[in-house]
């Protein structure tokens, strides 16, 4: 896809986003740097109004998912931030290398969302958003029982809700 074309459709996928209702109630926006081609979701961090914009910290990959505040650059890392449960309700918006009808994602290979997302679930209301591009979706992806699926998947032609998502 050339630039142009991802930055046109990038904007589409942001404008979908920040209509969602969990967009405006998040206290925490769970968020990452793109990287090659991803959907890029700086203009979801720069407007959101959450009282905290995280983006994930560089790790090792076998290592527990953490998480550092997002300062608008991907050389620029913030402190390690510690997630609490006033932080909730959040909105965590993921990317992937293709996304499903069943809101499940396909990464790449080393975990880090699976392992995010089921800890972050685990403290508190959170509603997941997957940012992709049409051309990323797919009818059906193989799963494993550690995958962790989204609520929501948001293209630049539209929103995909999986059967997991809530009112948000």
């Amino acid at each position: 896809m050339p630039p142009a074309v991802r930055r046109e459709a990038g904007a589409s996928i942001g404008e979908r986003v920040a209509a969602l209702p969990s967009f405006d109630v998040a206290r925490t926006l769970f968020g990452y740097v793109a990287i090659g081609a991803e959907a890029d979701p700086r203009s979801l961090l720069e407007g959101s109004n959450a009282s905290m914009v995280v983006v994930p910290a560089k790790r090792e990959p076998e290592d527990a998912p953490a998480w550092t505040a997002w300062r608008g650059a991907a050389d620029e890392p913030g402190l390690s931030v510690l997630v609490r449960p006033d932080d909730f309700p959040a909105l965590a918006i993921v990317p992937g290398v293709g996304f499903d009808y069943a809101g499940m994602r396909l990464g790449r290979g080393r975990g880090f969302y699976d392992r995010a997302l089921e800890a972050l679930r685990g403290a508190g209301e959170i509603c997941v958003v997957g940012l992709a591009f049409e051309s990323q979706i797919v009818p059906s992806l193989p799963t494993d029982p550690w995958d962790q699926p989204m609520d929501y998947v948001v293209t630049e032609e539209r929103v995909i809700r999986s059967s997991r998502a809530g009112s948000g």
